[in-house]
């Protein structure tokens, strides 16, 4: 296998950083049902992914009789079909991600999002967090689970700022590229995986914290190698400008495909 070369190029060695294109900057992004004549669609979508899963959720029985509670990531695509595929979950329990595999099930088709005028399949991801308050579990109310992504990068008001993007208009896409261009310089695909053929997509989810540093890195993807390697190369980000709503420091959490390829 070729090596990194000088200059951080690769030649029989591959990275593609995500599948092109964020949610948040995407030029279209896909029109969920009934926000066909809205004009800020990516907002609507947003609050009908909300609504869907207020609407669905159901905290399981046997999970409220055990005491779990906590955290599911999920993420998924919307293809160029507009249909979910591609749905991963890493949750504190198999009970929790179920529930969330089932509601995430039901969306709707959509119409896919679109970048140069042309169909392309999306990332999206949401965390949900389960709760059990202190009456009877039996008696589950919407108020049994929050969904984080209230303040995802997509929607937050003000995103976290990536150091070199404080002058810059779009805070939004700077900060993204920033984080493109950082996974590029920092990457270095592991010789083992090289030499066992493992190759694939990494999918990452991250927290920018309200006090602008990186925490619950959560990953998915074919090999523990490739994983390790996206952990690295995370945890070496930079201290950040949290994002802030109402103008309130928030957590912000972001997530971004890694494809590693051989060729």
């Amino acid at each position: 296998m070729e090596s990194k070369t000088v200059d951080g190029s690769f030649n029989e060695t591959k990275l593609k950083v995500g599948s092109g294109i964020n949610f948040s900057v995407v030029d279209e992004a896909p029109v969920f049902p009934g926000c066909e004549n809205v004009e800020d669609k990516r907002a609507c979508f947003n609050e009908k992914i909300q609504k869907h899963i207020s609407k669905n959720f159901s905290y399981p029985e046997e999970a409220q009789k055990a005491g779990i509670e906590g955290r599911v990531n999920v993420m998924f695509l919307i293809d160029e079909n507009g249909i979910v595929a591609d749905l991963r979950m890493r949750g504190p329990d198999v009970l929790l991600e179920d529930e969330v595999e089932r509601i995430i099930n039901r969306l709707p088709q959509m119409q896919p999002a679109k970048q140069n005028g042309k169909v392309i399949s999306i990332p999206y991801s949401i965390p949900i967090v389960f709760k059990l308050d202190d009456s009877e579990i039996t008696n589950v109310q919407s108020k049994n689970y929050d969904i984080e992504g209230e303040f995802a990068f997509a929607i937050v008001e003000e995103v976290p700022i990536f150091p070199g993007c404080e002058n810059v208009f779009d805070k939004r896409a700077c900060f993204n590229e920033m984080i493109q261009a950082h996974i590029s310089k920092n990457f270095n695909y592991p010789l083992a995986a090289q030499e066992a053929g493992v190759q694939g997509r990494v999918n990452v989810m991250f927290m920018i914290t309200s006090i602008g540093v990186i925490d619950n890195i959560e990953m998915r993807g074919p090999d523990k190698l490739l994983e390790d390697e996206v952990e690295r190369i995370i945890k070496r980000l930079p201290q950040m400008t949290p994002g802030k709503n109402e103008g309130k420091a928030v957590n912000v959490p972001f997530s971004i495909p890694v494809n590693f390829k051989l060729q």
